[in-house]
């Protein structure tokens, strides 16, 4: 009976101490994704800046590639900004209220090779 119960304490030690890791690995590998996706994200909405098209349209489009692509999490603050000489993009991005990524990308126009 001793013996029993000893087995039963430890595959729940090990149950949890797995599950924590596994859930860890999934975080971080999550904010990884997410900190890629917007930079990549940002990028882009300096490049449709440099365009013809609006800000609103390039507002939107960031927007949309930012909310279906990140289900958890949401872009708090996103500012696009274009004038003669520059094209920038500001964005602030939050899981759970707590801001984790914060993105600003600033290129002179017209754009020309990235690097």
């Amino acid at each position: 009976m001793n013996e029993r119960g000893s087995t039963l304490i430890e595959a729940a030690t090990a149950a949890a101490t797995l599950c924590l890791l596994v859930s860890g690995g999934l975080s971080i590998s999550y904010m990884a994704f997410a900190r890629v996706w917007l930079e990549r994200s940002v990028y882009e909405g300096v490049v449709c800046l440099a365009t013809s098209s609006s800000v609103e349209d390039c507002r939107n489009g960031l927007a949309k590639a930012t909310g279906s692509a990140l289900p958890i999490g949401r872009v708090s603050e996103l500012r696009l900004a274009r004038n003669t000489r520059s094209a920038e993009v500001a964005l602030r991005f939050r899981i759970f209220g707590r801001e984790v990524i914060r993105l600003r990308d600033r290129r002179t126009l017209p754009l020309g090779g990235r690097g």
